[in-house]
């Protein structure tokens, strides 16, 4: 049976094993989680009146010459609504397909996902890259951040603290089965640096309704997997 997965796990389990930090920070990160929602403040600069958070996305599409077309810009601009309306509620599947015991705690998020429309040198921006990399597909398990580096094929970050990276790449694998995409939690070690961000597959985390970069997208705010 074919199966699409998300690779949280084995993105996490990489950077155990190449950053002896890691598990340390991701545990400070649960803590300092906890701390704050005993005293009922998930939020530290939480108020009342504070303006719905809008986070700059830049997606990088780096892929062969011959796949380019297939990932088109009004596809990326979908995939960014999607992802505002996962994290503002606003998910019209959401009545039919969520779990009744869920339901109670399901929120609004506040926040929102635009493509940048601002480089990071000031120019007008679409917020989309396009990288016609040589490398046939990139492997999640042994090379999963060469698409973030131009000596990988790829495409080097945008700023990390001003930008959410998205890189869609060819995963290795088949097209019905493989990963679909990964994120790191926001640790020390990997917020502003250049692993920072989002992999998707072309294939398996993108296109066709697919809801693959909100999933990930909560990764890379914090969340883990329930």
């Amino acid at each position: 049976i074919a199966q699409i997965r998300c690779g949280f796990g084995e993105a996490n389990t990489y950077m155990r094993q190449h950053d002896a930090n890691y598990e340390r920070a991701m545990q400070e990160r649960v803590q300092q989680f906890e701390q704050l929602r005993m005293q009922g403040v998930l939020d530290q600069h939480q108020n009342a009146s504070r303006a719905v958070r809008t986070i700059p996305v830049v997606v990088h599409v780096v892929l062969p010459s011959n796949l380019q077309s297939t990932v088109t810009d009004a596809q990326i601009q979908q995939m960014v609504n999607y992802m505002t309306e996962d994290f503002r509620l606003l998910n019209p599947s959401y009545a039919s397909q969520t779990r009744t015991y869920f339901k109670q705690f399901a929120k609004d998020a506040e926040i929102e996902f635009c493509l940048a429309k601002r480089d990071p040198n000031g120019a007008a921006t679409t917020g989309i890259t396009r990288t016609n990399t040589t490398v046939s597909c990139y492997n999640p398990d042994t090379n999963p951040n060469d698409m973030k580096t131009t000596n990988g094929g790829g495409k080097a970050p945008w700023q990390q603290t001003k930008y959410l990276n998205i890189w869609i790449v060819d995963l290795c694998g088949s097209s019905t089965s493989g990963t679909a995409g990964y994120a790191y939690l926001p640790t020390t070690g990997v917020v502003g640096n250049y692993i920072d961000g989002i992999v998707l597959d072309y294939q398996l985390g993108f296109g066709s309704g697919s809801r693959a970069a909100s999933h990930e997208a909560g990764h890379y705010l914090g969340l883990g997997h329930t």
